[in-house]
């Protein structure tokens, strides 16, 4: 078991590790740092890889000791196992997650935000483009400047 014990504790570190990256992610978000953003987002990537090769080791685990590989599994047989460092590390390991879900959700809405901000604004700054280059005719309709008269080559 002191192999599941360690295989644990190191997706605990790796989940951590993560969470810090969603913090400098936020950080980022909040600031309106593209550059910095683009560096978290790289190492982002790294470490969700990282994360992917420790659940497949742990569900790997689960099945060599005859246990589904599905997280809920593992919880109920950790759980009846009683209180033990295996049982702490699992805890511990839960508790980071839901963070990091928690950290992810939060920065998702911020670039939902971001995007709808930056959208609002080209579309206010297309608007603006349309209504400099027309005018309005005598019928009071709008129509497209042509360039053929003395007002719309000024």
């Amino acid at each position: 078991m002191s192999d599941l014990l360690l295989l644990l504790r190191r997706e605990l570190e790796l989940v951590d590790g993560f969470v810090s990256l969603l913090r400098e992610e936020q950080d980022a978000l909040t600031a309106g740092d593209g550059d910095v953003l683009a560096e978290v987002v790289a190492r982002k990537g790294k470490a969700a890889e990282q994360l992917a090769l420790a659940d497949r080791q742990r569900a790997g685990w689960s099945q060599r000791h005859g246990l589904p590989p599905e997280l809920p599994a593992l919880a109920q047989w950790l759980e009846r196992q009683g209180p033990s460092p295996l049982l702490d590390a699992w805890r511990a390991l839960m508790q980071s997650a839901r963070a990091a879900k928690t950290l992810n959700a939060s920065n998702g809405l911020l670039i939902t935000q971001r995007l709808n901000n930056t959208q609002e604004s080209l579309n206010s700054l297309l608007g603006q483009q349309r209504q400099a280059t027309s005018l309005y005719g005598r019928n009071g309709q709008t129509s497209t400047l042509t360039g053929s008269r003395l007002i719309d080559s000024a």
